[in-house]
């Protein structure tokens, strides 16, 4: 049987092949750009213990560790927690991230805060993002307040682990599919230590620092021998 084509036929192949072919090219770009995205290595970040520091106070860091993703442990020293941060090769840190605490003082925690910051990262309003990281039930933020009986305690050598939540992720996560953020881009964040409660009144402040305040009597008796010479 003979295939007459007519000129309106080959002008209507004419387009749908080109077409076709440039449909099958994007295809085939696609492919293989998630797959060598799903082949991409994760990023490995290191972990490095600092003590507390102020914010917008940058450290100065050798110049080896300019390209290196930097995890800054900044748990005062003197704060009865072990801290060992996991799953730090990753493709995604803040959803992957586990900050595993150990209880090492010899009663139970009732009440423990802890954040992640993003100190080089701002958010819409201006601000360092951050992440709290809460244990216990947020009104022993506030030592005066007391027990219930529901209030969970983490005993002495036991172990918790924080993750960031989903939906604290939310805000941030929106910010990147703006492009308002590029996540590649972080290379430096901050574990940072807010409040532990014992939950019989004593603990530790944001500072680092025990409650209530215990204050040297040597260096209360200088101070107050200054004073009086002071007003003599």
């Amino acid at each position: 049987m003979n295939i007459q084509f007519t000129s309106v036929r080959v002008w209507i192949l004419a387009i749908i092949i080109p077409l076709s072919l440039l449909g099958l090219a994007k295809f085939v770009s696609s492919v293989a750009q998630s797959s060598s995205q799903d082949n991409k290595e994760p990023v490995v970040w290191k972990v490095k213990k600092t003590g507390p520091k102020r914010m917008g106070v940058k450290a100065k860091e050798p110049d080896s560790l300019e390209s290196d993703r930097i995890i800054e442990d900044q748990i005062p020293p003197g704060v009865p927690l072990d801290i060992e941060i996991k799953n730090l090769k990753t493709h995604s840190l803040l959803r992957d991230i586990e900050i595993k605490v150990t209880n090492t003082a010899n009663k139970p925690i009732y009440f423990l805060g802890l954040s992640i910051v993003l100190p080089d990262t701002l958010s819409e309003a201006g601000y360092p993002i951050s992440f709290p990281l809460r244990y216990g039930r947020p009104e022993l933020i506030k030592f005066e307040n007391p027990l219930e009986p529901s209030d969970v305690p983490l005993l002495p050598g036991e172990s918790f682990i924080f993750k960031i939540p989903g939906q604290n992720l939310m805000g941030f996560e929106s910010l990147v599919a703006k492009r308002k953020i590029i996540q590649s881009e972080l290379k430096r964040v901050y574990l940072m230590f807010r409040h532990l409660n014992f939950g019989d009144k004593t603990g530790f402040s944001g500072d680092g620092l025990p409650v209530p305040y215990i204050v040297d009597t040597l260096l209360l008796t200088a101070r107050r021998q200054l004073v009086q010479r002071e007003t003599e």
